[in-house]
């Protein structure tokens, strides 16, 4: 399993290709927090889809012997969550979406909160030291492995 944390759509597209950052935004479950960038919250907004809404239209006409109104109703699309509303969200909403499912508005569970939580915080818990071995991402990856592999071999 792996969880990759992106602070801003940018970011990727800083480091990688407009092809390349799809893999990315294709991450089957996403969990989004408040955003500042209006252009990551305009493609969150698209992400979460449409919803019909029953719009009301009223009419009213004033003449020298009578008046007259009408109303009608129709149905209109409109984006489930706004840009904006996205990035008003309170510190302690998030917005989970996954693939397949409906998008949810969720409130974030801190444990450091809740009394019963903290009465089962337990003392220090060793946590094994990791060395983890990081390889830059390089876009000639596949010539250079298969360089060092020809090496390998004679």
């Amino acid at each position: 399993r792996v969880l990759i944390i992106i602070q801003y759509l940018a970011q990727v597209l800083e480091h990688y290709s407009k092809a390349e950052s799809e893999a990315f935004k294709n991450i089957k479950t996403k969990v989004v927090f408040a955003l500042d960038s209006l252009e990551d919250a305009e493609y969150v907004s698209k992400l979460l889809g449409m919803r019909t809404k029953r719009v009301t239209q009223r009419s009213h006409s004033v003449g020298s012997n009578n008046s007259s109104s009408s109303h009608s109703h129709n149905l209109q699309a409109v984006p489930l969550m706004r840009p904006e509303e996205i990035q008003r969200l309170k510190s302690t909403d998030a917005i989970v979406i996954r693939t397949g499912h409906s998008p949810l508005k969720a409130k974030q569970y801190r444990w450091y909160q809740e009394r019963d939580l903290k009465k089962r915080v337990c003392g220090f818990v060793s946590v094994p030291t990791q060395n983890p071995l990081i390889i830059p991402f390089e876009k000639n990856m596949k010539t250079e492995l298969a360089a060092s592999s020809h090496d390998l071999e004679i």
